[in-house]
């Protein structure tokens, strides 16, 4: 499936940017990811951290990982419970709003930054989307 093809893409994305095998094109990661694989950077950059997050720090077999959004595992990811597999959990049956709420409004506190006149934007200070 189309899933499995991100989550092997994350895993090459990974390698690249672990080992810096960008350098000998390019002047930074980024620079390959938009020049090379037609990614934005900052869409590279969550993929990286979901694999990093779920399978190098957290253990998870990446055969879990192929069915779920991106997205969600990205935001699940975020969320500030230790347990990788529950992060997974969530990630496979809450919404990307259900997450986002969460990590704004849920029980793990109140957002007290203020943004922009978007309606999601992410907060620079403490790396999580506000609503506004």
């Amino acid at each position: 499936s189309a899933r499995n093809s991100i989550v092997e893409g994350a895993a090459l994305l990974y390698k690249i940017h672990q080992e810096e095998l960008w350098q000998d094109h390019y002047s930074s990661f980024s620079e390959f990811v938009e020049g090379e694989c037609q990614l934005s950077k900052g869409y590279a950059s969550k993929l990286v951290q979901v694999w990093e997050g779920y399978v190098i720090k957290g253990g998870v077999s990446h055969a879990k990982l192929n069915d779920i959004d991106p997205e969600r595992l990205y935001l699940a990811l975020k969320l500030p419970d230790t347990d990788f597999n529950s992060k997974l959990v969530k990630a496979q049956t809450w919404t990307r709003e259900d997450l986002r709420t969460e990590l704004i409004e849920g029980k793990y506190g109140e957002h007290n930054h203020t943004l922009g006149d978007e309606r999601w934007g992410r907060c620079t200070v403490c790396n999580t989307f506000h609503r506004v």
